[in-house]
């Protein structure tokens, strides 16, 4: 009877765990598909972006100069939607990982976590995908400082003609 009541403990031990794996998985594929997402739009809007710079002495139109910006304002605000989805994403697989790791001592008897070494000297791919967030942050900001100051020199040449 206390051997059979142990086994059906341990498979509901197991069940848990399995579920909570479940959930763990779907939301670190979701957190990459998302990143990934998010960067490839980053790079079609930036180049579409970068390559339209008016260079030179040449004074672009202020239609393009309008279009360049909002294209730019947009890229600022896609940077600040995907931080907050790598913000919402970490949360979750953090929760789903600190379940994981109290459910692994009943599941198995042992804390199969417990002998995982992480090297501290690397990054991990999610600090990696903020770096990678906060970069195109300040690659928008920095193509909006430009637009700005070549709207202000196209406008001084107008004023002075």
């Amino acid at each position: 009877m206390i051997e059979e009541e142990s086994d059906r403990s341990a498979d509901l031990a197991l069940k848990r765990y399995s579920a909570i794996l479940g959930h763990f998985t779907y939301e670190s594929n979701a957190y990459w598909a998302r990143s990934q997402h998010f960067l490839v739009a980053h790079a079609a809007l930036f180049g579409f972006v970068v390559t339209n710079l008016p260079i030179g002495v040449q004074s672009p139109t202020w239609a393009r100069i309008y279009t360049l910006a909002a294209g730019a304002i947009c890229g600022l605000v896609l940077s600040y939607l995907w931080h907050l989805i790598l913000n919402t994403g970490s949360v979750w697989i953090d929760h789903w990982m600190d379940l994981l790791k109290s459910e692994a001592q009943s599941a198995f008897g042992t804390d199969v976590f417990s002998s995982i070494k992480i090297n501290s000297r690397y990054m991990s791919a999610r600090n990696i995908s903020f770096i990678v967030c906060k970069l195109f942050m300040a690659l928008w900001i920095l193509t909006i400082v430009l637009l700005a100051v070549i709207a202000i020199a196209k406008w001084n040449r107008m004023v002075l003609l």
